[in-house]
């Protein structure tokens, strides 16, 4: 996959995090639950509102299918729908986009919230004919790993 398309999904990816950011900070503001009766409903509510906009071409080669909730868990579904799962080597692709997911999730303040809260983000990967490519999981605790990497360096 060419760096173009590599930045076309990332930029893509930050756009629907931005939606999701939004939907979250107005739950969270209204909100009076304790902190970790929230998470279930909040990452509910999220799904269903990004739903109303999928399937959508987030690029010309990125296509968001579909966000579930299922516990803790936030999914969202996506489809290279240029991309050919015997024709791409899946372990590097999903390496690169999770070095730029990582650091843009965990630096956002909002998602830290959530995430300290036990929410996990996941990413799930499919070619163009639905072979699933790879996923990517974002906890709090990969975050903390992210971090002490940085101070390393």
């Amino acid at each position: 996959m060419t760096q173009k398309k590599q930045s076309f999904h990332y930029i893509a990816f930050v756009l629907v995090l931005l939606l999701f950011v939004a939907s979250l900070s107005a739950v969270f503001s209204r909100s009076k639950t304790k902190p970790t009766e929230q998470i279930v409903p909040i990452l509910t509510k999220i799904a269903r509102d990004m739903n109303q906009y999928c399937p959508t071409m987030l690029s010309e080669s990125l296509r968001s299918d579909k966000v579930e909730s299922q516990g803790n868990n936030l999914i969202l579904h996506y489809s290279l729908v240029e991309s050919d799962l015997g024709e791409i080597n899946s372990i590097d692709l999903i390496s690169d986009i999770e070095k730029d997911m990582v650091p843009t999730i965990c630096k956002m303040d909002v998602w830290r919230k959530v995430l300290l809260k036990g929410a996990v983000f996941k990413a799930y990967y499919y070619d163009k004919h639905g072979k699933n490519i790879g996923n990517i999981d974002i906890s709090y605790e990969k975050c903390l790993h992210y971090e002490q990497c940085e101070n390393i360096k």
